[in-house]
């Protein structure tokens, strides 16, 4: 009889610690999500050296973020398209081989995306990423 009694205190006790254990499980499970959504949508080379002017990592479309001067040019890197993009606000670099020019840039069709989504080398700067397919690396010229 005594040994159920004890058994039976047991559970309770361990049934009245159960809310409290599922509210600190779920702050913890909220506070590593917040971190990992910071982290992947946090652009910390902005104003850094060799991402100097990085704006971060749009989605695209066919109708474009950045509508002009749309062009493949051949091993691109960043230089290559600031200077073929002179006189525009932004360049978007897209899928390894693309530039693309624009002066407009936030727009709700478009936002920004994490930058694990614009992860495609470029074809001439192999440490810089150009985008991806309907991802665009944006810099100001």
């Amino acid at each position: 009889m005594k040994q159920q009694l004890k058994l039976k205190n047991k559970i309770n006790g361990i049934n009245q610690r159960q809310p409290q254990m599922r509210k600190d499980i779920m702050t913890s499970l909220l506070f590593i999500v917040f971190c990992l959504v910071t982290v992947a949508s946090s652009n910390p080379y902005q104003n850094s050296g060799h991402y100097t002017g990085y704006v971060g990592c749009f989605v695209d479309d066919a109708n474009r973020l950045l509508k002009y001067r749309i062009q493949f040019l051949h091993q691109i890197t960043l230089a290559k398209c600031r200077h073929h993009c002179w006189g525009y606000k932004y360049l978007g670099l897209q899928a390894r081989d693309f530039c693309l020019c624009g002066n407009s840039l936030y727009r709700p069709a478009y936002p920004q995306a994490s930058e694990l989504q614009c992860n495609s080398p470029c074809a001439g700067e192999y440490n810089r990423m150009c985008g991806a397919d309907w991802r665009n690396s944006i810099y100001k010229v």
